[in-house]
């Protein structure tokens, strides 16, 4: 690993985890995510896989916004650092029409108007 050399390596290393842990908010979307991976103090880790993958498990046990824009900046982090699971889990194309808020203001739409129109009838 290219910072676990050490003892002291690997206190540095788990404080920063811990650190990223603590003060990452309970739901979390791109804009979060972006901040973890710009901040100086975390960047020259990330080129560690070891850390990537702890990082990536620290996102993935937090409530995740999905992400609609293709385009969104949080992409170019995720491919850059291998993080394949968090990148599929933020995606909103990969969440099932029927959990779609659209699809539910569909169906509970259809439903009013039924009702209406088999009160009318």
């Amino acid at each position: 690993t290219l910072f676990v050399k050490n003892e002291k390596d690997i206190v540095v290393y788990q404080d920063i985890l811990n650190s990223i842990e603590k003060n990452l908010p309970k739901k979390i979307g791109s804009k979060e995510i972006v901040q973890v991976f710009t901040e100086p103090k975390i960047m020259p880790y990330l080129e560690d896989e070891l850390f990537c993958r702890r990082l990536e498990d620290i996102f993935l046990s937090r409530t995740l916004k999905y992400v609609k824009n293709p385009r969104d900046s949080v992409y170019i982090y995720l491919g850059k650092y291998g993080m394949s699971k968090l990148s599929n889990a933020m995606d909103y194309s990969n969440v099932p029409l029927y959990k779609r808020p659209a699809f539910v203001a569909f169906i509970v739409i259809s439903v009013i108007l039924l009702e209406v129109i088999l009160g009318i009838l």
